[in-house]
């Protein structure tokens, strides 16, 4: 299994990285690292 891709999400609309985060959250090759 190769590792996750850490994601770093930088917006600031707000209602625009909640779908986001949720959207990252449920991929299994993919890891939310921060949100600025």
């Amino acid at each position: 299994m190769q590792r996750p891709i850490r994601v770093l999400l930088a917006d600031d609309n707000r209602e625009f990285v909640e779908v986001i985060k949720k959207f990252i959250e449920r991929q299994e090759d993919m890891i939310l690292v921060g949100v600025a």
